[in-house]
């Protein structure tokens, strides 16, 4: 998908998904993450950063490795701020257990759904 969608395609985008899946490193509050957990797609991101309402209890956490690596240079746009900038190590290994358990367990699948659809309910209230 390349430029921008319209609210009307962005819902159309979501309702056609199985799951929502990101494993970004540099987000804030994952907003993406938020909608689609409010439409009741099963989310899938990293157990790291910025998505405070995401728990083992509404959505599937990828874990990532307990150090640090540093930001790319061809990511930081060549801003100084942003040398020594460091991020999650992300495992690809851990991203496809975590997708293949995902997919694999309908039942889990609703019950987290059910919890994502309440927990985003209660976050949207308060943003």
């Amino acid at each position: 998908v390349t430029g921008t969608l319209s609210d009307d395609a962005m819902r159309n985008l979501y309702r056609n998904t199985d799951f929502y899946v990101t494993t970004e490193r540099a987000k804030g509050w994952d907003y993406p993450a938020m909608e689609a957990m409010c439409m009741g797609i099963p989310t899938i991101g990293l157990d790291w950063s910025g998505s405070e309402f995401l728990s083992s209890d509404n959505a599937y956490l990828i874990p990532v490795r307990d150090n640090l690596v540093r930001v790319h240079s061809s990511q930081v746009d060549n801003m100084e701020m942003y040398f020594a900038h460091k991020w999650a190590d992300v495992d690809q290994e851990e991203v496809t257990k975590v997708l293949k358990y995902a997919y694999e367990n309908p039942e889990i699948r609703t019950k987290k759904v059910m919890q994502c659809i309440e927990d985003s309910s209660a976050f949207s209230a308060k943003k």
